[in-house]
């Protein structure tokens, strides 16, 4: 063998190498994270309207941006009936939740401009079937704490403590109207506004098991929400998922 084949073959042995080392490392990579698919524009008055626009009933008006690419949204809503109890939901997220995501968000700001007995907050939010939970994640809130219900437990992630709460509710719900199972995870003090901020989902969905409130077994949507119930007020967030 000549020389010059020698060396030919050398450093063909040295490609062949580098690319079994490179479909090794792009095999052991992970899968591929889920794209924003999903905007959560819901009014006690109207229901889900589109991912931009405002709504307007009887007892409030909400309006809703949102880009899917980016993950932005903002909403501003006024109550505008006393003693009404105007309810409004908006974000983005995933058409289809599950138990092992993880999100990111940043919660640029959040209002709470009137509204004694109502409330403002920030929340990861879905709902499950067989059996139908509505379920949040409840990281801000302003003029109160969300806790309808009973304590069952508390559950620690991300850095804090959230108390349990589980309650049997009756009314809008995915399927129309009717009665369904709520529980929520509320931390005890609040997320800072403004940063980037962590949810392991995961870690709540264990806690409510072993609490005997496990999810249902059927995944509708999952967003991160602003919600507004009997108040006046407004917010901007962005969401993505992690790894």
């Amino acid at each position: 063998m000549t020389k010059m084949k020698k060396i030919l073959i050398a450093q063909m042995r040295k490609v062949l190498v580098a690319a079994i080392l490179s479909t090794a490392v792009l095999g052991s990579a992970a899968p591929a994270l889920a794209t924003l698919d999903f905007h959560q524009n819901w009014t006690s008055d109207t229901l889900n309207g589109p991912a931009n626009g405002t709504s307007n009933g009887p007892d409030g008006t909400a309006t809703f941006r949102s880009n899917m690419q980016t993950g932005n949204f903002s909403a501003e809503w006024q109550t505008t009936r006393a003693n009404s109890r105007f309810n409004n939901l908006h974000g983005l997220g995933w058409a289809t939740g599950r138990a092992n995501r993880r999100i990111g968000y940043n919660l640029g700001f959040l209002e709470h401009h009137s509204g004694h007995q109502g409330m403002t907050i920030g929340a990861f939010y879905g709902w499950t079937r067989s059996p139908l939970i509505e379920y949040y994640v409840l990281d801000n809130w302003l003029n109160h704490r969300s806790t309808p219900g009973t304590l069952i437990g508390t559950v620690t992630s991300d850095g804090g403590t959230y108390e349990v709460w589980r309650a049997n509710q009756n009314g809008h719900n995915i399927n129309g109207m009717g009665p369904f199972v709520q529980i929520k995870s509320v931390r005890t003090t609040p997320r800072p506004m403004g940063q980037n901020n962590v949810i392991t989902f995961q870690n709540h969905a264990n806690a409510w098991a072993s609490m005997g409130s496990p999810l249902g077994t059927e995944w509708s949507y999952q967003v991160y929400i602003i919600e507004g119930w009997e108040s006046t007020g407004r917010g901007n967030a962005t969401v993505w998922e992690l790894p």
